[in-house]
């Protein structure tokens, strides 16, 4: 009788997660646009450098972080979906985790061709 909510609250609980991780981070943009125009209310300089700062979502070490968790979340999965005997969703569900993970390593490593590439990680 019930079980025909299953997928709806499943769809439901991926929306909810989806919505609160976009919020959280438009928060966070909006704090640094605040801290930015303060800065430049009380006479102070907005440099290259200090934008840069605000910025810092892009280094090689957030990649590598992103990377490393899919990676981890596919493996479970892909073990999961094995052991109850369906391949199928094991390959798709868990390869499409494990190819996002190994690109963001990917991108780590060579990093972004027209900022002359990311430095290693020291």
């Amino acid at each position: 009788m019930y079980e025909e909510w299953i997928p709806i609250v499943l769809f439901l609980c991926i929306a909810a997660c989806l919505i609160v991780f976009l919020y959280l981070r438009h928060l966070g943009q909006v704090r640094k646009m605040d801290t930015v125009l303060k800065l430049a209310e009380h006479g102070g300089q907005v440099t290259d450098q200090m934008l840069q700062l605000l910025g810092e979502n892009n280094k090689a070490v957030n990649d590598m972080r992103k990377g490393l968790i899919l990676i981890a979340i596919s493996l479970p999965v892909i073990l999961g979906f094995i052991v109850q005997g369906n391949w199928t969703a094991a390959i798709f569900v868990g390869g499409i985790l494990l190819c996002a993970g190994l690109a963001y390593l990917v991108v780590m490593k060579y990093g972004n061709s027209h900022q002359g590439g990311r430095q290693e990680l020291d």
